[in-house]
């Protein structure tokens, strides 16, 4: 299955409407998720393709179907880094989407950027996205102890980089 990043089309609306909607997805994505109607999601997605200083993608195949998002915010261009997020729908997961993404997210910011470090911060609980980055070759740089709350605990989240 050939993955790609891609510019927002009205019919990934319903996927990222999901993806905004799920809790447990939003926890992972150190959010604070709250109920989205779709006008809050039409305005996350508006707010998200027009930042000054991020990119925003849709993750999509061959066929054009939505799978999740990947940005890049915090661009520093200066410095040539920034912090990335990328969020898979639930039925596309543990299909090696996720690793394809951050890989395409990637080669767009070092090629359109010039940037040259990316950071993720990751609930340390999140296990397999922790692995799936280390083999793509991120390294664990930090902790952040009892840093994000949720499920009424503090939890610590790691900070992984990759020179690129």
């Amino acid at each position: 299955m050939e993955i790609i990043i891609r510019a927002y089309k009205d019919h990934d609306f319903e996927t990222l409407e999901k993806i905004r909607n799920n809790f447990e997805l939003q926890y992972l994505l150190l959010a604070n998720p709250k109920p989205n109607t779709k006008l809050r999601v039409l305005q996350w997605i508006e707010n998200k393709t027009a930042g000054v200083n991020s990119v925003f993608f849709v993750i999509s195949n061959d066929k054009d179907e939505t799978i999740g998002y990947a940005q890049a915010v915090e661009l520093d261009l200066l410095n040539r880094n920034c912090y990335y997020g990328v969020a898979i729908a639930e039925k596309w997961r543990g299909k090696g989407v996720f690793t394809k993404a951050v890989l395409l997210l990637e080669e767009y910011l070092k090629n359109t950027f010039n940037i040259k470090k990316v950071i993720g911060e990751l609930l340390i609980s999140n296990v397999t996205s922790i692995k799936a980055l280390e083999k793509t070759g991120y390294y664990k740089v930090g902790l952040r102890k009892e840093h994000f709350y949720y499920k009424s605990a503090f939890h610590d989240v790691c900070i992984m980089e990759k020179i690129l």
